[in-house]
C-alpha cells in the first residue's frame, strides 16, 4: 500500500504519547514556544469543557467493490482505454503484444500433431504384437496338446490287428500240439507193437517239442503286444509333450510382459500428447487474456508503476511484469476510504469509532465515516520518502450524505478519528503552554501583568490540552492564533 504526501500534519502518533502522560515532567514539544516573553496574540478564559482526542492520518479514496485486472504474463501494453471510462462486465479493456505466444502456439500445435501421429502408430504396433503373440500362442497350445494326445495314445492304445494275428497262432499252434500230442501217443503205441522204428517214434516227440516253443514264442510276443509301446518310447513322447508345455508357458509369459510393455509406450505415448495439449492450451489461454476484458461493470482506474522514485499511471507501451496491476474495475456507487495506520496509534482504533474526512482537493468539505476494516497484522509499508514504517490497514466506510459528485477513486484525503472523550475537563488551548526546561508553564494574567505559571497537563489533542493543576477556572491566558 503506498503512503501518500500529506497535506495535514500527522499528529496522532506524538500526540497520544504526550498526552497520556499525567506528570509534570509531561512534555509538549511544540514549534515556536517561548520562555521569556509573554505571547503577544489573543486571550482565552480557562474553561471546562468536553475534550476529544482524535488520530489524524492520511487515506485515499477506493470502493468496497473493486476488482483488479493484472497482467497475465511480462509483455508489453498494447492499448488501453481511457481511465475513467465506464465499462460494463465482458467489454474490452486494452491488449497485450501476444505475438511471442501465438509462435509458441504454433510451435506447439505442430507438435500435438506429430505426438497423436505417433500415439496412434504405436497403437496400431500394439494391436499388431498382440496379434502375433496370440497367433503364437495359440500355435503352442495345439502342439502342447497334440504331444499329449500322443503320449496318452501310447499309454493306453494297442496294436489290435497284432494282438488278433497272435491270438489266432496261438489258438492254432495248441490245436496242432494236442494234435501232434495224441500222433506221439500211437506211435508208442505202435513201437512197442513192433509196427514202428524208434526213429519214426520220436520224430513225432520232436515236432511236439518244437511247437512247445513255438507257443513258448507266441505266448511272450502277446504279452508284448499287450503290454503296448516301450517304456523308451513313452518316455521319449513324455519329453516331447514337456518340452511343447513348456514353450506354450513361456509364449503365455513372453505375451505378458511384451503387453504391459507395449501397455507402458502407449501410455507413454499419450502422456507426450496430454502434455504437448496441456502445452498448447497454455499458450492459447494467454493468447485470449492478453485481451483484457472488464470482470464486471464499473469505473475504469489506472494501475500504477514506480519510476525511479514516483508512481506513474500506466500506458500503452509499457512493459509490464507478470501480476502487475494494469487497471481496476471500481464501483463508485460504494466509496470508502482507505489507509494505514502507525502501529502506535492502531491499539487505540476500533471499529465503529467516528471519523472525519476531508478530501485534499476539497478541504473546506467535510463528510464523515465509521471504522469498518481493520487488519489484524501490522505490516512494513514504504512511505513518500521511501522509509520503511510498520502500519495497519484500515477501511472508512462512509455514512448517508457523503459528496458523491466529488469522490473520485485514488483522492488522498485527512482523515480524523476519534479514539478519546472526557465531558468536563479543564482545559486550555493546546497553543498556551509553553515548555522550558521540565516545566510546562503558561503566561496568565494577574492584574495588569502577565506573569508565567507552571502547569501539570493531562491528556491533549491538537487544539485543547487538559490542565490538572496551576490554573482556576476563570483565569485568563495568552495563546498563539
Amino acid at each position: 500500500m503506498t503512503h501518500h504526501k500529506r497535506k495535514h500534519k500527522p499528529i496522532g502518533r506524538f500526540l497520544l504519547t504526550a498526552t497520556l502522560s499525567l506528570s509534570l515532567s509531561t512534555t509538549l514539544m511544540l514549534s515556536g514556544c517561548r520562555t521569556v516573553e509573554p505571547p503577544d496574540e489573543t486571550t482565552y478564559t480557562v474553561k471546562k469543557d468536553q475534550l476529544k482526542l482524535y488520530i489524524q492520518e492520511t487515506g485515499w479514496m477506493g470502493s468496497a467493490e473493486e476488482i483488479a485486472v493484472r497482467a497475465p504474463f511480462d509483455s508489453p501494453l498494447v492499448s488501453i482505454v481511457p481511465e475513467g471510462q465506464v465499462v460494463k462486465k465482458g467489454d474490452k479493456l486494452g491488449k497485450l503484444e501476444s505475438s511471442t505466444q501465438a509462435q509458441e502456439k504454433e510451435t506447439q500445435q505442430l507438435a500435438v500433431q506429430e505426438a497423436q501421429v505417433d500415439t496412434r502408430l504405436t497403437q496400431h504396433e500394439k494391436g499388431v504384437e498382440k496379434a502375433r503373440l496370440s497367433y503364437e500362442r495359440e500355435q503352442a497350445k495345439l502342439q502342447e496338446s497334440l504331444e499329449k494326445l500322443r503320449l496318452d495314445q501310447l499309454k493306453t492304445e494297442r496294436d489290435q490287428a497284432e494282438l488278433t494275428r497272435l491270438a489266432a497262432g496261438l489258438k492254432a499252434l495248441e490245436q496242432r500240439m494236442r494234435m501232434l500230442k495224441l500222433e506221439s501217443e500211437e506211435r508208442d503205441r505202435l513201437f512197442k507193437l513192433g509196427y514202428l522204428s524208434q526213429q519214426e517214434r520220436d520224430q513225432s516227440a520232436l515236432d511236439l517239442k518244437l511247437a512247445a516253443e513255438e507257443k513258448t514264442q507266441l505266448l511272450a510276443e502277446l504279452k508284448v503286444a499287450k503290454a503296448g509301446p516301450a517304456a523308451t518310447v513313452i518316455a521319449r513322447q513324455q519329453k516331447q509333450w514337456e518340452f511343447a508345455r513348456q514353450q506354450q508357458q513361456r509364449l503365455s509369459q513372453e505375451a505378458k510382459i511384451q503387453q504391459k510393455v507395449l501397455a507402458v509406450q502407449a501410455k507413454a505415448a499419450e502422456r507426450k500428447t496430454q502434455r504437448l495439449k496441456s502445452n498448447l492450451k497454455y499458450y492459447q489461454d494467454m493468447i485470449a487474456a492478453s485481451q483484457l476484458v472488464s470482470p464486471a461493470a464499473g469505473t475504469v482506474v489506472y494501475g500504477k508503476l514506480q519510476v525511479g522514485q514516483d508512481l506513474v499511471p500506466i500506458k500503452a507501451g509499457d512493459s509490464l511484469k507478470e501480476g502487475v496491476e494494469i487497471l481496476k474495475i471500481v464501483n463508485l456507487k460504494r466509496p470508502l476510504i482507505r489507509l494505514t495506520l502507525h502501529e502506535i496509534d492502531a491499539p487505540r482504533v476500533a471499529l465503529n469509532q467516528r471519523a472525519e474526512i476531508r478530501l485534499d482537493a476539497y478541504p473546506e468539505t467535510v463528510f464523515y465515516g465509521k471504522v469498518s476494516r481493520l487488519l489484524p497484522v501490522a505490516r512494513t509499508q514504504e512511505s513518500s520518502d521511501l522509509l520503511g514504517l510498520r502500519g495497519v490497514a484500515g477501511e472508512i466506510t462512509l455514512e448517508p450524505g457523503f459528496p458523491e459528485d466529488l469522490l473520485r477513486p485514488g483522492m488522498t484525503c485527512s482523515v480524523r478519528i476519534e479514539v478519546f472523550e472526557k465531558p468536563a475537563v479543564m482545559q486550555v488551548p493546546t497553543a498556551a503552554l509553553f515548555h522550558e526546561e521540565d516545566t510546562t508553564y503558561c503566561w496568565v494574567k494577574q492584574g495588569k501583568d502577565w506573569v508565567k505559571q507552571a502547569v501539570e497537563t493531562g491528556v491533549s489533542s491538537i487544539e485543547h490540552t487538559e490542565i490538572l493543576s496551576g490554573l482556576s477556572v476563570g483565569d485568563e491566558v495568552k495563546h498563539a492564533l
